[in-house]
């Protein structure tokens, strides 16, 4: 993927607002995400310059504070600088089970694993419904004085019947992110916030020539009550 340097500064300016519900022994929780992405594909003659908006909607229920089952939808839509015909459409739905665990006192981790389902349009290609497993872990480090980072990736691979050429086909999927998180306790609840960056790969969408790219920046606010 190629981005100028004027991108990835622009992405400084990207803003994700999250807001959660508790996730404590049989409750049910959700949360809904912002993102600003600018994407490519492997050599540049598809992309877009500017950020376009992504969404990503989680729902889920926690069987105690440990594990539980959720539900993450993420949808994201680009048009390509050159021609306003060729767009990027993309919309996942995970479901998946979660269990979290602490590794030391000041670590925590979270694995998930489940389903995904999969519908993109592509400059050229287009998936009606493709499906796969997909799996993630994410590790959160306390620094101390509510400060701490984090890092995360999900990944899967999803099979589905490419519509303009009318044959079986895979997609692999990997997503990446990292950053700082901060939380304080308050009389209501725990504010918390996450300032990252997201990248997510799409490989093998065109005959295993083309692979397309999203990167950006996830500014993340939570509040748990």
């Amino acid at each position: 993927m190629k981005f100028s340097n004027e991108i990835l500064a622009a992405c400084v300016a990207a803003c994700t607002a999250t807001s959660a519900l508790a996730q404590g022994a049989g409750d049910f929780y959700g949360g809904v995400e912002v993102l600003q992405f600018q994407w490519s594909d492997t050599d540049g003659d598809d992309s877009q310059d500017a950020f376009s908006a992504g969404y990503r909607a989680t729902v889920g229920y926690s069987f105690s504070q440990t594990s539980g089952v959720r539900l993450r939808a993420f949808q994201f839509s680009g048009v390509d600088d050159d021609s306003a015909s060729d767009t990027l459409d993309i919309e996942t739905k995970d479901l998946e089970f979660v269990s979290q665990f602490a590794l030391s006192e000041t670590i925590d981790a979270e694995f998930s694993a489940g389903i995904r389902y999969l519908e993109m349009d592509a400059p050229d290609g287009r998936w009606e419904g493709a499906v796969g497993p997909v799996v993630a872990a994410k590790l959160t480090s306390a620094l101390g004085s509510g400060f701490g980072i984090y890092g995360g990736v999900r990944s899967s691979v999803v099979f589905g019947d490419e519509a303009v050429e009318d044959h079986p086909h895979q997609i692999a999927i990997t997503e990446l992110g990292t950053g700082v998180s901060w939380e304080k306790d308050m009389s209501a609840g725990t504010l918390g916030l996450d300032l990252g960056i997201e990248a997510q790969q799409y490989q093998s969408v065109r005959n295993d020539e083309e692979d397309y790219g999203l990167l950006g920046l996830v500014l993340e606010a939570s509040f748990t009550f």
